[in-house]
Formats: C-alpha cells, sequence, structure tokens
C-alpha cells in the first residue's frame, strides 16, 4: 500500500468514527442531549429557536423604526452603503469560487465556505480588517490556502468543515477585547454602557445586576426583593456576563 493510500484510509476511517458517533448521539438520545454536563431537553430547544425569532423579528422592526426616522439624505446613504456592500461580498465571493473551480475544489470550498459563515459569530466578534481592500486580499488569500490543503470531498467531508470553522475560531482571536465582564462599583456610564448591548433598561435582570453591581446589594437581599432564589440571582447575574463575553 502507498503512502497516499494509508493516509486516505486512515482519514476515511477517522470520518467515519465521527459520523457514527454523531448518528448515535443523535438516533439514541432523541429529546435530550447531554453536552458539557449540562441537559437541554427538546422543549428547551424549541422555546429557544422561537425566543430567536421573536428577537429577529424584534430588532427588523427596531432598526425599521429607526431607519424611517432618519433624514432623506441619511437614508439614501444607508441604502447606497448596503447596496454597495452587497456588490463587494458577492464579487468576494464569486472570485473565492471561481479560484477553487480552477483548483479542482469547488464543492471542498462550498463546505469550507459555508461551515465559516455558520461558525462565524459562535467564538465572538467576527474580525474584520479596517480596510476592504485588505480585507479582500487576506480573504482570498486565506481561502485559497484552505482549498489547497483540503482532502478531497471524496476521502474526507469533515476535514473541510473543520477547515472552515478553524478559519471562524482563529480570526476571532484577533478581535481585540472592548467588553469586560461586569464588577461591583463599576461606574454606572460603564455598566449601563455594557449591559444595554445585552438587556433592555426596563427588564428585571437589568435592575437585578444594578442592584449587585452598582448599589452592592447582597445575593440574599436580591433574591428576597425579586422573588428568586440565591442560586437563581448568580445564574442571572452568570449568563447575563457570558452574553457580554460574546459581544468581543
Amino acid at each position: 500500500m502507498e503512502m497516499n493510500d494509508f493516509l486516505s484510509a486512515i482519514i476515511m476511517n477517522f470520518d467515519y468514527i465521527l459520523l457514527v458517533l454523531i448518528t448515535h448521539r443523535i438516533y439514541f438520545m432523541k429529546g435530550e442531549l447531554q453536552l458539557c454536563g449540562e441537559a437541554y431537553s427538546f422543549s428547551l430547544k424549541k422555546k429557544n429557536l422561537k425566543k430567536s425569532l421573536l428577537n429577529l423579528r424584534k430588532n427588523y422592526q427596531s432598526n425599521l423604526k429607526k431607519f424611517k426616522e432618519k433624514s432623506t439624505q441619511d437614508k439614501l446613504t444607508i441604502i447606497i452603503y448596503v447596496f454597495l456592500s452587497l456588490i463587494w461580498n458577492s464579487l468576494t465571493v464569486l472570485l473565492i469560487i471561481f479560484v477553487s473551480y480552477l483548483n479542482d475544489t469547488f464543492i471542498e470550498c462550498i463546505f469550507i465556505l459555508t461551515s465559516f459563515w455558520l461558525a462565524k459569530g459562535k467564538f465572538g466578534k467576527p474580525f474584520h480588517f479596517e480596510s476592504m481592500i485588505i480585507c479582500f486580499i487576506v480573504s482570498n488569500l486565506s481561502y485559497y490556502t484552505l482549498n489547497r490543503i483540503t482532502t478531497p470531498i471524496g476521502v474526507s467531508i469533515l476535514i473541510p468543515i473543520m477547515l472552515g470553522v478553524g478559519l471562524s475560531y482563529v480570526t476571532s482571536k484577533f478581535v481585540k477585547k472592548t467588553y469586560k465582564p461586569l464588577y461591583r462599583g463599576m461606574p454606572l456610564d460603564i455598566f449601563e454602557d455594557t449591559i444595554l448591548k445585552v438587556e433592555e433598561k426596563n427588564n428585571i435582570k437589568y435592575k437585578i445586576c444594578k442592584d449587585f453591581y452598582i448599589n452592592k446589594v447582597s445575593d440574599l437581599s436580591l433574591s428576597f426583593k425579586y422573588n428568586y432564589s440565591v442560586s437563581g440571582i448568580r445564574k442571572i447575574k452568570t449568563r447575563i456576563n457570558e452574553k457580554i463575553k460574546k459581544l468581543n
């Protein structure tokens, strides 16, 4: 057996084992998935999906309202910017796909692009260069490199996917951290500038965090005031800080 055949056999077996494990978890653990020690029921997933769709609709309506309130000149500027951005991004994607076609890695490139877009933002705020030209050059070079090192789709389905997810993860590490977790005694203006990115001002979670971090009320006092358990109060604070970390 040649060396290339030996490596291909290892990769194909690796893919097969991973896909069998994924199939096992999906088929035999339907309704409940054990992930990182926490149980997530199927009904909870449905609620989260419904909540995400409602938030998407709410954000759309909010942005549409803000757009309508702007002057005619500002509206025209936004429309032109969005239109040019769509053209620029479309040309970038088409060029990446065209280069992959020339390198006979068209299908692999589709897998890499799709996995990158799906994972984009999952590791934090996506990275962008200040110059569109630099972004264009780096994007094309990155995808060209990945298309050259990936295995054919006939050998491995997972490797192109992992390359796309890996690209998303690596680029997220270049983003400068701008938002820090909430801490007790922090200035009110910094607190509001941070928490209002993830929660509304009239939300009970905002009030709990303000009492704890600004007014320095204890967890026990907050549990009596808002009718939550002490552990419930701590979970709210933890989840708020987790949301803030994802902004970075």
